[in-house]
């Protein structure tokens, strides 16, 4: 953490005491300052980036290379000040403005003294010094500022610039020159030595700093001059005033972008350097550092994108409105370059050092021949320019990446989904605040701001299962199972841990270097008793793929209903009523089996409502003494938490697409998406409040489940009476349920018309053994017939319709026969035991919550020439990955949260004994 912030105060002094001096002096004046103070620090990388960054590679640093580089660098800063003043006129003239020459001179006498302070931050920054030119650089940035403020205040115009940098330039060489590092630095340490006389190059100190400095020099000099070069030469051909604003808006994108460039390459390098034998070890070190780049830069990324508009209205006034938008062109495009990690530590590791000379050339002449070609007089068309690199290169560079890590594109998405899906929840927040939030531009600025804040960290939390990224852990040694403390020799596995091997061991720093891995896993836990259920219940997995079939019989079933000729048919909308179609061949397909057998709409949602009532009482039943208050936690965690990553996409989703209407939708196509996105609608879907859900309608059945799960602890109290007098209580509800809707018309208590099915959920977990025992005992033909039963009721809408609460409670019994059927039959078992449906069981809730808006958005986005069936079977196969990925990184996070929640907040009490 301590290196974020160092990272964040660096970042912060490059650039604010400019843009401070900017404000204040006006676009036109800084114009002409910063071309001078461009050309002054262009000189000045070449004159001393050299040496500087061989003395910080160098293996063993001596005293001889440390003066030998000191004497390269003040011969290089004379010629190249000489050089600078020689070319200020043509400067000057180039630029239009006589003034250019005459801010130039007296930064010329300075370099001498700037590469000598480049060449003393080398020894500086080895080992844990780290933080010393960070320090003396923050102090000179902090005097130059106030100087360079007197001076605007004063009406010196760009000499405020130029003496502001010259300000920072000799008071970080004197502290840089006054700094003690020790025997192998620039002083003798605790011996006194000083510089002494000044000796002549050493030969063989040449020699020593050449294969450190050779490799990657070019790509050194290409990145350090990127920004400085493209600014001078963008000087030449624009009116000064938009080379300020473009310069202020290029260092407002890249110097954020700079502290989480800086932060993932000071904690990753030496990770990966140490694996750099281990190549498996190497790429999960790699993926946990392309993770937390992401996580740290997408939200930069996007935040200014949103709002820099604002930002600079209400800081900086109307003079400078084209850096808002220019900010904006350069942040979006900057996105794809924090989603593949941290090559440059990655190329050091492996060896391959010498590649960022080619990706560095590149992303400085792209910009550069694309300015000489377009020449924009703009600040958005700088942007442009400047931001195509951002654009082409993070491809290439993850392709490169993933080929020498032997990984997949789809490892490396894995990696960053959770930056991914927290920064779609920022832009929702965000956009959302903006429309619904009506106030004066700070409060809305600040409003703004802290809603994407907000749902960006919240989203994050849960996508990470509430865990810090791995190299921002702040876990003490001491908390890590098996690790020694320095000096007790190897680690060993404390009681009950296991280890892996493959992949990483824990080091002397408490991470990792290249042996095996410890695993968090004790006896019992969940990955070593797949066979239990929450509260020690047993759990059937072929109950899992019968969900899984029932979530894809949804799926097909909505598919289905975007032709209006099989909407009118199969009843549209979740409607049960039973509708006669105008084509009999239609009907007699889609009614008659076995091709009815491939959707079921109501009828796998009322297998759920059994499902979920069977699943939740055998767990407590079985389980020991529940609270009420753990209950309803891991409930909310397991409904709701889901509902609100998915309906913020879903919003983001409808306020992207057109409302249109094409020939061909069916009414239930046309229902969804008609209109503007409102908080209240957002809300309504996140937290299942209340119908319709015409962003998402599969909520309807989960927002029943969730009132339901509040009073399930009365309903499971209610079947210790035995299971008809839970039964008829159970009618009780659903006809008091009816009662309300029908005579009140309201749906407060529309979800009792639903309580039947759970209670034969309930009932089948209490005494389901011995029907499934008794069940077993029959002949085959009586469990033959009993098939043919549970077919019929589950069919009953279709072969003889009738008042829709009744063929509900039908369908209902039906269900609960087939759980029994399925408990009783190993057959049945075997079959459901399949890998495919075992899968297609484990993502079949997330399944069920994004199946629909991929099918909404792929009929909008598509183009109107495209076959409609094509569009929708390759939504509903789109909806399967998706699927998987919602289900690795919220659905599954979500329960492991509520488990750990309920662990902490679990009481003595308990509304619910062990039968």
């Amino acid at each position: 953490m301590w290196v974020l912030a160092e990272s964040m105060a660096a970042a912060g002094f490059s650039l604010f005491p400019m843009l401070a001096i900017g404000v204040v002096i006006g676009p036109h004046a800084a114009g002409a300052g910063l071309v001078a103070i461009a050309a002054f620090l262009v000189a000045e990388t070449l004159a001393g980036a050299v040496p500087s960054y061989a003395l910080g590679r160098l293996k063993i640093l001596e005293r001889r290379h440390a003066r030998g580089a000191a004497a390269v660098s003040i011969v290089s800063g004379l010629a190249a000040g000489a050089a600078l003043a020689l070319l200020s006129p043509l400067l000057a003239r180039q630029v239009g403005d006589p003034a250019v020459g005459e801010l130039v001179l007296p930064l010329a006498p300075l370099l001498p003294l700037a590469a000598l302070s480049a060449v003393a931050s080398g020894p500086c920054s080895r080992g844990s010094r780290s933080g010393s030119p960070a320090a003396r650089l923050l102090l000179g940035q902090a005097l130059a500022m106030l100087a360079g403020l007197v001076l605007a205040g004063t009406g010196y115009g760009p000499w405020a610039m130029v003496a502001a940098q010259v300000v920072a330039t000799t008071v970080t060489c004197g502290l840089m020159l006054h700094a003690r590092v020790g025997p192998t630095g620039w002083s003798g340490g605790r011996t006194g030595q000083g510089w002494g006389p000044w000796p002549p190059e050493d030969r063989s100190a040449q020699r020593d700093r050449r294969p450190a400095a050779v490799p990657r020099l070019g790509g050194v000099l290409a990145l350090t001059v990127k920004h400085r070069v493209f600014l001078l030469a963008l000087g030449l051909l624009v009116l000064p005033s938009v080379l300020a604003i473009c310069h202020f808006a290029f260092r407002l994108v890249d110097g954020s972008l700079g502290i989480v460039g800086r932060t993932v390459s000071r904690l990753g390098m030496p990770r990966l350097c140490a694996l750099r034998h281990d190549r498996d070890g190497m790429a999960e070190a790699y993926g946990d550092l392309a993770q937390l780049h992401a996580l740290l830069g997408v939200p930069i990324c996007l935040g200014i994108a949103l709002t820099a508009p604002q930002i600079v209205a209400l800081l900086f006034g109307s003079s400078w409105a084209g850096m808002g938008a220019a900010a904006q062109i350069v942040a979006a495009a900057a996105l794809p370059t924090v989603l593949h990690g941290d090559t440059d530590s990655l190329f050091v590791a492996l060896g391959k050092a010498r590649r960022d000379l080619p990706i560095a050339v590149a992303a400085l002449a792209l910009p550069l021949l694309l300015l000489v070609l377009l020449r924009p007089q703009t600040p958005e068309g700088a942007a442009l320019v400047w931001a195509i690199p951002s654009l082409i290169l993070p491809p290439v560079l993850a392709m490169i990446i993933l080929g020498e890590l032997n990984r997949s594109p789809l490892w490396l998405l894995r990696r960053i989904a959770p930056a991914l899906l927290a920064g779609a929840a920022l832009v929702l927040a965000v956009l959302l605040a903006r429309q619904h939030a009506a106030l004066d531009p700070w409060p809305q600025l600040i409003t703004t701001m802290a809603a994407g804040a907000v749902a960006y960290c919240g989203t994050a939390w849960i996508a990470l299962r509430g865990r810090f990224p791995w190299p921002l852990s702040t876990m003490p040694r001491e908390a890590l199972p098996g690790v020694p403390q320095r000096g007790q020799g190897a680690a060993q596995p404390a009681a009950g841990w296991t280890i892996e091997p493959g992949t990483a061991r824990l080091d002397d720093t408490g991470r990792g270097t290249a042996a095996g891995r410890w695993v968090a896993r004790k006896p019992g836990s969940a990955s070593e008793t797949r066979g239990r259920q929450e509260g020690g219940a047993t759990r059937v997995h072929a109950l899992d793929s019968l969900r899984g079939i029932a979530a894809l019989s949804v799926v097909i079933y909505h598919g289905l209903l975007v032709w209006p000729a099989l909407h009118e048919t199969l009843g549209g909308q979740g409607v049960p009523f039973f509708r006669t179609s105008q084509d009999p061949l239609t009907t007699a397909l889609l009614t008659i089996p076995p091709s009815s057998l491939l959707w079921r709409g109501r009828e796998a949602v009322l297998l759920f409502f059994v499902l979920s009532g069977y699943v939740l009482a055998q767990a407590l039943l079985r389980g020991g003494s529940h609270p009420y208050l753990p209950f309803v936690t891991r409930r909310a965690c397991r409904l709701l938490l889901p509902c609100v990553a998915v309906a913020l996409p879903v919003a983001l989703l409808v306020m992207l697409t057109d409302p249109v209407q094409r020939e061909g939708w069916s009414v239930w196509v046309t229902g969804h998406w008609d209109g503007p996105v409102t908080m209240g609608q957002v809300l309504s879907h996140a937290l299942l409040l209340d119908q319709p859900y015409d962003l998402n309608s599969p909520l309807w059945s989960l927002h029943y489940e969730w009132r339901i799960s509040l009073v399930f602890p009365l309903l499971l109290a209610l079947s210790r009476f035995g299971p008809g007098r839970a039964m008829a209580a159970s009618l009780g509800c659903l006809a008091l349920g009816a009662a309300e809707m029908r005579l009140l018309g309201s749906d407060w208590l529309s979800m009792l018309v639903f309580v039947p099915h759970f209670m034969m959920g309930i009932v089948l977990a209490r005494d389901g053994a011995g029907w499934s025992a008794h069940i077993a005992l029959l002949s085959r033909p009586t469990r033959l017939g009993l098939w043919a039963v549970c077919y019929l009721l589950l069919s009953y809408r279709w072969i003889a319709p009738g008042f829709a609460l009744i063929v509900d409670l039908l369908n209902g019994l039906g269900a609960a026969l087939l759980i029994a059927l399925v408990l009783a039959s190993p057959r049945a078992q075997a079959a459901l035991a399949w890998t495919p449906l075992a899968w297609l069981g484990k993502v079949s809730f997330s399944l069920y919550l994004v199946h629909v808006p991929v099918l909404l958005a792929a009929l909008h986005l598509a183009p109107e020439a495209w076959p409609q069936a094509a569009v929708v079977i390759g939504a509903l196969a789109l909806s399967l990955p998706l699927a998987a990925v919602l289900y690795s990184v919220v659905e599954r996070p979500t329960i492991q949260l509520g488990r750990h929640l309920t662990r902490r907040r679990a009481s003595p009490r308990a509304w619910v004994k062990p039968a």
